[in-house]
């Protein structure tokens, strides 16, 4: 992307940011769940580089002329919630994900083999429910899916929208057998959208059902916990122990941020943007960014010895965001013995973006993170984890 573009958009965002005014908010809860046998192994590959094309990328130029690229790493993800379809309520464990726009659930008729493993949604059971007659395919690079888009009633954090378009699949691929939830829920902007539809999220804002143009993610560091959280329409300030602090979107199809380096013992890398994907496992970036990193440890990490590596700080605008080994290390129990490998994975993105990383888990289980969509910007906070319910 051009950088005076980018210094324009910065401009016009820092002049139109105001603090987020917290008003009533609308809590869903978000299960952590511990990774299955077969979950762990297709991290512990993808971790050690055995699947080098982990994510498509899709050039293709329309809506504002940017490259679209899919960036979600489905397989290992460890954070889900719930969504309603369809009159009487249908329930599904979903992938709550900023990387991406639409709603997808399985849908009958499937006879792919991840369907018979996974809640399906059934329109003869909808009185709502209206098939639109158009085909989707979305792929991913870990799976894709096809089906067909329809008109239903939504219903998130006890949230009711109406005339919601999501996709209703009929075919997934084998990827999605493994997997613990049933479909994905897209958060970020509309022109990531593959149905065209408003998501989820912004049906709620138009049809006037939260309170502000705010949504906000908290995840526990907890295994198995119903601890997690996302905010609809604002912020719950138990949940952090610093003051947040706000960035402009520079680019509003994800949530891109202006970033400037990323530094962990003596090394020092240059960074230009930085995507904050709920939908993203680890730490994903340039090789020109992670290359460099990954040298400097051991290809077999000592799980014993992970606090004695150095800290990795991320600097975004001038200030620094710490994550310790413990962070960014990834502990696998894989057939009774434990593996660290480092949560870094190298993809190349999109050149607009120059020297870029993504932002996922690891980070947003650090910092308490808000998507202000009324002024375009993304804040963080220090979580503050001595609020979870199970403690």
């Amino acid at each position: 992307m051009n950088k005076k573009i980018i210094a324009l958009l910065l401009l016009v965002a820092v002049c139109a940011a105001q603090e987020i005014q917290n008003g009533p908010i609308v809590r869903v809860p978000i299960i952590k769940r511990a990774r299955t046998e077969a979950q762990n192994k297709s991290l512990l590959y993808r971790l050690k580089g055995i699947y080098d094309n982990i994510i498509d990328k899709i050039f293709g130029r329309r809506y504002n002329s940017y490259p679209e690229v899919k960036v979600q790493n489905y397989v290992d993800l460890q954070y889900f919630g719930e969504v309603s379809i369809g009159t009487p309520a249908q329930i599904f464990t979903v992938v709550l994900d900023t990387g991406s726009s639409d709603l997808w659930v399985p849908g009958t008729p499937c006879n792919s083999l991840p369907c018979l493993v996974h809640n399906k949604f059934n329109p003869k059971k909808s009185s709502t429910y209206i098939d639109t007659g158009k085909p989707f395919s979305i792929q991913y690079g870990t799976g894709a899916v096809k089906g067909t888009v329809a008109n239903e009633t939504v219903s998130l954090g006890g949230l009711t929208a109406k005339n919601v378009q999501f996709a209703n699949a009929h075919q997934l691929s084998a990827d999605f057998q493994n997997t613990k939830f049933d479909g994905i829920l897209g958060l970020a902007y509309q022109q990531l959208s593959n149905i065209g539809g408003l998501p989820v999220f912004d049906q709620l804002v138009s049809q006037g059902l939260v309170a502000q143009d705010v949504f906000s993610f908290y995840f526990s560091d907890k295994e198995n916990s119903n601890d997690s959280e996302l905010v609809l329409g604002g912020i719950d300030y138990a949940y952090n122990s610093t003051a947040f602090k706000y960035y402009p979107v520079v680019l509003q199809a994800w949530y891109v941020i202006a970033a400037d380096s990323i530094q962990i013992g003596n090394l020092n890398l240059k960074l230009n943007t930085a995507i904050v994907d709920s939908g993203t496992s680890v730490i994903v970036g340039d090789a020109a960014v992670l290359n460099p990193i990954i040298k400097l440890f051991p290809s077999n990490i000592n799980c014993a010895q992970i606090n004695t590596f150095p800290n990795l700080t991320i600097n975004i605008s001038g200030d620094n965001y710490v994550l310790g080994p413990q962070d960014y290390i990834v502990e696998i129990d894989l057939q009774g013995q434990t593996q660290c490998l480092l949560g870094f994975q190298v993809l190349e993105l999109p050149s607009q973006l120059g020297n870029s990383i993504i932002l996922g888990d690891t980070f947003f289980r650090k910092y308490y993170t808000v998507y202000d969509r009324a002024n375009n910007r993304v804040g963080f906070a220090l979580a503050n984890h001595s609020n979870n319910k199970s403690q």
